[in-house]
């Protein structure tokens, strides 16, 4: 049996590799892993930022993109749909530790 919570995160990471060697316009693809409040389920969310819409549609037609969603079918690596939601920066702060 696969162990699903440790191969989706080996997948993400090598996504977010990919994406920093090869797609200069993705600002930022941040694998982050939790658990909501009360819960042991594990949550996996990236955190996207692109410089444009021309990076964003580079980034979501990629072949590599297209391979990680086939991987996630294929594997069962997902217990339901993705959530994709699209927003602007209004404010705040970034550092990196």
């Amino acid at each position: 049996m696969i162990d699903c919570e440790i191969n989706l995160e080996e997948v993400l990471l090598k996504q977010a590799e990919h994406v920093r060697k090869n797609e200069p316009g993705t600002l930022r693809f941040q694998v982050q892993r939790g658990a909501e409040c009360g819960s042991t389920e594990t949550r996996f969310v990236v955190w996207e930022v692109c410089k444009d819409e021309a990076s964003h549609k580079t980034h979501f037609e990629s072949e590599t993109l297209r391979n990680l969603m086939k991987t996630f079918q294929e594997e069962g690596l997902a217990d339901g749909p993705n959530n994709v939601f699209r927003t602007n920066a209004k404010g705040g702060v970034t550092r990196e530790a």
